[in-house]
């Protein structure tokens, strides 16, 4: 295992060119490189492997099975009485044959919308019976297609990769329409489960490009795992200084104690604490928008309760290294007579 030190070394090395020139690496860096010169911490023995965001599944793995319900040839040809026949098609075409995601979702939507009319309006009982037999499927299946439009889509993929740079230090403006794009999908999801099939095809397209410009969802996840592998590291730091070489071995401050409050007020608390709220605020957004997409769903993949179980457990070992740091400075602090938390 690479000792805390030389893992230090890599990673200051690694983003010390980058930290002049962008803001977010500065912060996210200059908090345990200011503590680890001020405690002169040789290594840690006791400290885990880097923390590492979760894998979203494949878009292979998060497809629902469709079952095939088309009007043949034949059967179109008698279909051009009504606007049914369009659609049909249209689905017929080479075009309409390659077509997914969100793409079949809206040649699916045109055939529940206008098969009811069609089935009134048609005589020949036999593709009545047929037509019928295709529309009942399309509609025990509705929420499949709505699902594969959605989270099984290549934008989806593109919101959840982690190939991805952290969040900005405030709030940008793609959050917002990866939030919008969530409330959007989930209103029509809702509709569909009424049978309720109107939307705009432009609005599905809109909000889904959003999702893969912004990347969200993976770079929420990069800034969650970076911060919690900073915490537990700085938490390792103060608990082997304290072991080895307590700061304050009298119980009375001393000016390292000083020094160290000083990174602490101004690095953590100043810079470091609100970045991790604004991520943590956003990461629970995120995660409560997941569960009402799973609550829609009959039938989900076991890939996808996997990944959203551990998105929950990654959130939960942040919050506790976040938890945990906060306790070991206070004790740390109490052990040198002094309060954080009142003027000096």
């Amino acid at each position: 295992m690479i000792g805390f030190k030389k893992r230090l070394l890599l990673l200051f090395g690694a983003a010390s060119l980058m930290a002049w020139s962008d803001p977010v690496e500065r912060v996210l860096t200059e908090y345990p490189k200011r503590l680890e010169r001020v405690l002169e911490v040789e290594g840690a023995s006791n400290t885990e492997t880097a923390v590492k965001p979760v894998v979203r599944p494949s878009r292979r793995q998060l497809l629902l099975p469709l079952e095939q319900a088309d009007i043949n040839l034949l059967e179109f040809l008698k279909l051009n009485q009504c606007q049914l026949g369009q659609v049909v098609g249209e689905k017929n075409s080479v075009l309409g044959k390659l077509a997914q995601g969100s793409q079949y979702m809206h040649m699916e939507r045109d055939f529940l919308i206008f098969a009811p009319a069609c089935i009134a309006a048609l005589e020949d009982q036999k593709l009545v019976q047929a037509l019928g037999k295709a529309l009942e499927v399309k509609q025990d299946q509705r929420m499949n297609v709505w699902w594969n439009a959605w989270i099984a889509s290549e934008e989806f993929q593109q919101l959840t990769s982690i190939s991805v740079y952290p969040l900005a230090l405030s709030e940008e403006a793609h959050l917002q329409h990866t939030l919008l794009g969530f409330e959007f999908a989930l209103q029509q999801g809702g509709q569909w489960q009424q049978q309720d099939f109107e939307y705009r095809t432009a609005d599905v397209e809109h909000h889904l490009r959003q999702w893969s410009l912004g990347e969200s969802l993976g770079r929420w996840q990069t800034t969650q795992t970076r911060l919690t592998d900073i915490l537990e590291q700085t938490t390792a730091m103060v608990e082997q200084r304290q072991q080895e070489r307590p700061l304050c071995p009298t119980g009375q401050k001393t000016r390292k104690a000083d020094i160290v409050r000083n990174v602490l007020e101004r690095f953590y608390v100043g810079e470091l604490q609100p970045y991790m709220s604004l991520s943590d605020r956003f990461g629970h957004e995120l995660l409560h928008q997941l569960q009402r997409i799973e609550a829609l769903m009959d039938d989900t993949p076991v890939v996808w309760t996997q990944w959203l179980n551990q998105l929950h457990e990654s959130r939960a070992r942040f919050q506790q290294a976040s938890r945990t740091h906060v306790q070991v400075m206070s004790r740390l602090f109490d052990s040198c007579g002094m309060n954080v938390g009142k003027p000096r």
